[in-house]
Formats: structure tokens, sequence, C-alpha cells
């Protein structure tokens, strides 16, 4: 009997949660049935990502309306053609560019949408070209396409109620975790420059690509009045387009900024605060910090999040539309977002890190964890309950699944 044929579709591979997802569902679906991955473009992508069933269709977006609008045309009759040379029979797609050209490529198969993050607070979506995607190109496409993916319950409403789609056509499956590789990769060195700072010092850490969504700016604003008074380093794993805006930030500020991108990077033993840019295994970093911060503005189902929690990080996120209330504090309904924190089996969930009033209570919350480390003992032992039931093994039958 002939196998399934299915297509992963992503517009381009890196660092990112929504590339993680599509690599571990390669892996997945490549097991029992014949699986191929498609992106734009080999832009941001890894070596390792450069496999024979990883096809581009060497198609780069165009710099104003006239050449993203002829890209988008040239994307989708390329994926046409290559659904027909392949007999794709279902066709996934990560991320809302590859959403429009996996809907209008649409040749007979089975059409599936992953959601990834919110739309409609999604601050990067505004003005006119931001009015026209969430009252126009948005809801032709969920329209079109025939099952929809939210990797949150809050995705999930959000589709129901904003674009008005019909529940049976929506799924709600959280990203997975595969936690016994994580745990085994987490045993392994950091670098000689972490491990002194772990040592000596009260280390606040996250992870995450270096952009505007991640709000970065806040964190940087809140460690610095938090490290007045306190011995404290903070280490940002990743990289991204507000690297070189993100360290002056920093050194303006007055923090001592170690950045590893550059080839005189200051005091490897003296700074405030450690860029240390994309590493291809961040677990050992994670299972040694003190305390996880994430200050986004929003989220979709924060993996990086749940990486922490599972290596026992006690861990700070701001209460953001959506994944961080979803994660730490099940338990809660949705509803506004909450102005004080709110305590969590696993750490804290903050108000959104956006304004004076706010940033104060991140910097007092924060402080009195590194006054008092002895309150993060049981957060770090109850932490991993938090995410054991995102274990991979489970999240793949789930997608399965959505397969039949």
């Amino acid at each position: 009997m002939e196998r399934k044929r299915i297509l992963l579709v992503i517009p381009n591979l890196g660092p990112g949660g929504a590339q993680q997802v599509f690599r571990n569902q390669l892996r997945c679906f490549g097991k029992d049935y014949e699986v191929y991955g498609c992106v734009f473009n080999w832009s941001d992508s890894f070596e390792s990502d450069r496999l024979d069933n990883i096809i581009s269709l060497e198609v780069d977006a165009g710099r104003c309306w006239i050449g993203k609008s002829v890209a988008l045309l040239r994307r989708i009759r390329k994926l046409r053609n290559l659904k027909k040379s392949l007999r794709i029979q279902v066709a996934i797609s990560h991320l809302e560019g590859a959403d429009y050209v996996n809907c209008g490529s649409k040749v007979g198969e089975k059409t599936i949408a992953w959601i990834h993050g919110t739309k409609v607070n999604d601050q990067n979506i505004a003005g006119l070209l931001g009015w026209l995607r969430l009252h126009v190109l948005l809801p032709y496409c969920y329209s079109r396409i025939d099952r929809l993916v939210g990797v949150s319950k809050g995705i999930a409403s959000e589709l129901r109620h904003y674009f008005n789609i019909d529940g049976n056509r929506i799924a709600t499956i959280p990203n997975g975790l595969p936690i016994s590789e994580l745990m085994r990769k987490s045993e392994l060195p950091a670098t000689n420059i972490f491990d002194h700072l772990v040592k000596n010092h009260f280390v606040l850490i996250t992870h995450c690509r270096l952009a505007f969504q991640k709000n970065l700016s806040s964190m940087i604003s809140i460690f610095a009045d938090v490290r007045m008074n306190r011995d404290t380093k903070l280490v940002v794993l990743g990289d991204g387009e507000l690297r070189e805006q993100l360290i002056r930030e920093a050194a303006g500020k007055g923090l001592k900024v170690y950045s590893s991108f550059e080839q005189r990077n200051g005091s490897e033993l003296g700074s405030d605060i450690y860029f240390l840019g994309h590493q291809s295994n961040v677990y050992p970093f994670l299972r040694k910090a003190s305390l996880y911060l994430m200050t986004s503005a929003w989220e979709g189902f924060p993996l990086a999040l749940c990486e922490a929690l599972a290596l026992g990080l006690t861990v700070v996120a701001a209460d953001c539309p959506t994944g961080p209330r979803e994660i730490l504090c099940p338990q809660l309904p949705e509803q506004a977002m909450s102005s004080v924190p709110i305590e969590s089996i696993g750490g804290w969930l903050m108000p959104p890190a956006i304004g004076d009033q706010a940033l104060k209570v991140w910097s007092v919350k924060i402080s009195e964890l590194i006054d008092h480390p002895e309150a993060l003992q049981q957060k770090s032992a109850n932490a991993p309950q938090l995410v054991q039931d995102l274990d991979m093994n489970a999240v793949q039958k789930k997608w399965i699944q959505l397969l039949e």
C-alpha cells in the first residue's frame, strides 16, 4: 500500500519556535509517511537543514509591495507545480506567509495551517497593510484552508471569535517537547564564561530571537534597576535584527556589556550583561542558571518558556497574549491581563512589561527573589510538572490524527 504523501511548508528555517516544530514534524511524519519539506529560500537556515527531503522554491521576498506581490505569485505557482509533481495528499503550512501560498496553490489535497502566534495582538500587524491582512487576506485564507491548528487555547479562541471560524475546523495542539532528549543534552558542557558566571553570581537568563516581539528593551531596563544594588548577571542567548540596538541600549544604561559577536568584546568576567549569541544547545545554560525571564509583548505557545520549566528553572514571565498564562497558571480563566504578579508552582506570571509602573513591579519581584533564593528551590522542584503533558510522544499522536 502506497504511503500517504505529506508536504510541510515554511517561509524559511532558522532558530524560531515554528521552525523547530517544522523540523520535529518532518522527523515524526517521516516514520510512517512519504514526507517532504519546502522553504521559500535558504535565508537564515543552518547547514544541517539542507537535506534531500527539504526543497527550496528559490524565491526571495520583494522589497516593495509590487515586488512582494510578484514573489507571492511566483511562490504559489512553484508550490502548485511541486504539489502536482510529488502527488501531495496533505499540505501543512507554518507561519502566515506559507499559509497564503498553501491556500493559493491548493490542487485538491487536504490543507492544514499551523497558527503559531496571535494575529489580533501582533504589534507588527499595523497600518493599512495590517488592516488588509486582518480583515481581508487572513479571513479569505482561513476560509479556504481545511483545518486550522492553534498552538494555544488563546489562539484557538481568536480563530473562533475574531475570524469566525467554525470550531469543528479548529484543533488546539500545544507545541511538544522532546523531554528525554532535552534532559540528556542539558548534561553536556556550556561555555567557560558561563560556567564561571553561575559559580560566582546569581544569573538571570533568557533565550530568544533578538526581535521587537520579545520586548528585550524592557528586560534590559528591568535588569539595570535590579543590578544597581545586587551582584547579578543577565545572559541573553540568541541572535536577531535588534542585536546592535540592544547592545547599545545596555551600554547606554551604564551596564558593562560582553558580546560574543564582537572581536573586542569587553571583559569576559567583569561585565553585567552577556550577549552570547545563538547556541546550538541551550539546555546546559538553562539548567545551570538561577532564574528565567520572558518579557515578550505577545507569543503563541512559547517553547522557550516550556524548555526552562522542563529543566527545573524558575520563571518570571509576562502575562502576554498568548501562552504564558496557559502554561504557568492553567487554572486561570482567559481574562484581562494581570496588573500584579500571580504566583505559580513554577514561578510568577507578571504584568506585561510595558510602562514604568509595570517595570518597577518586575524589578521589585526579581530583587526579592535574588535576596531570598530559598524561595526558588520549591519552584524549581515543581516547575517540570507544568510541562509534563507536553512530552513529544503524546503531542505527535495528535499530529497523526490530523492526517486521517
